[in-house]
């Protein structure tokens, strides 16, 4: 008699995962309800966990202790931010993302949002749908062309690089960095950057766009004073983890007009809570954790967490781990 294939439990959304999964048939794939937590008994039960595309379920301490058979977790994004890495490791279970998948998506997105902003798009968008011709407002209150602008990208990690790739074609008269540690000069080079102090970056640029991790010395990095030091009728954008802006001090400032207006794919709270004071203004794009989530990335993101997969029920070891973890610790657990 044959061992039975492992149990594979997906917080990942079926209607996301399965076109893929399916193809995998070295185990047998469950799914976990939507809802705030994820059933204690469907946990229990699985040898492997697929993270949340979604980022919407959450592995929480409690959650990873209930799942006691589990081996290894398989995040399909970059980001783990709802996954307890540090309780992962004391529990040797290996956390495995899905880095570079979706670079090329959220640097695409990020220009569309920059051009949308300094052309007031949406505004205009609107305007003409409620039947209003603002082509005289427009020119009074400022529709800017990207080229020869200074543009800032706080993080030159591999999305700020690809962004800035793709703003050269624009012919910036400035393409600025900040980020904490300086890039090779080669890179800098190539990309046509200049790394500044985040300070003179907001002091001089007209579009700043953010794309660093978020960590207890980035969150909250956009606070009120920082937001107060940008040019006047300066756009900001973010693609990176909502809790890096102070959305309080966001508001404040759109409201002050001292910001033209914010791209935003990411908030502190998702969902974006109904009530949120960020909605329904002309001059703020919202966008619903969608930035790196084309077709295209979605596929890349799930095919290299599945990849990932079968090769540790082959017996290898898991491959972009970010907790520390070495090899497979549980493999021998019972099963």
């Amino acid at each position: 008699m044959t061992d039975a294939p492992p149990t594979v439990l997906s917080l990942t959304p079926e209607a996301v995962l399965a076109p893929w999964a399916e193809r995998v048939d070295s185990c047998r794939f469950g799914y976990a309800a939507r809802g705030v937590t994820v059933a204690a008994e469907a946990l229990a039960g699985a040898d492997y966990l697929i993270g949340d595309w979604t980022h919407e379920l959450r592995l929480d301490a409690v959650a990873l202790d209930r799942a006691q058979r589990c081996q290894a977790v398989f995040q399909p994004t970059a980001g783990t931010e709802t996954i307890d890495l540090e309780h992962a490791a004391r529990l040797g279970i290996p956390v495995c993302n899905a880095p570079g998948t979706n670079d090329r998506a959220v640097a695409e997105w990020t220009v569309m949002a920059i051009l949308v902003l300094l052309r007031e798009a949406w505004r205009f968008h609107a305007g003409v749908q409620a039947g209003r011709w603002e082509m005289v407002s427009a020119a009074e209150r400022g529709v800017y062309e990207l080229g020869d602008r200074t543009v800032g990208i706080v993080g030159l990690g591999r999305i700020g690089q690809a962004v800035a790739r793709r703003l050269g074609a624009f012919e910036p008269r400035r393409l600025v960095y900040a980020d904490a540690r300086a890039a090779p000069a080669d890179v800098e080079r190539a990309l046509g950057v200049e790394r500044v102090e985040l300070d003179e970056l907001l002091a001089v640029s007209d579009a700043v766009s953010l794309h660093l991790p978020l960590t207890p010395e980035s969150r909250g990095l956009m606070n009120g004073r920082r937001l107060a030091s940008m040019r006047p009728h300066a756009v900001l954008v973010n693609a990176a983890r909502g809790a890096v802006v102070d959305e309080a001090a966001l508001v404040a400032a759109l409201d002050a007009g001292t910001l033209k207006g914010a791209a935003l794919d990411v908030f502190a709270e998702e969902p974006l809570p109904p009530g949120s004071p960020l909605r329904g203004r002309p001059n703020v794009l919202l966008s619903p954790h969608l930035a790196g989530s084309t077709n295209e990335a979605r596929e890349r993101m799930i095919r290299s967490a599945l990849t990932n997969l079968e090769s540790v029920i082959c017996g290898g070891d898991p491959t972009d781990v970010v907790n520390a973890v070495t090899g497979v610790p549980r493999r021998a657990s019972p099963g």
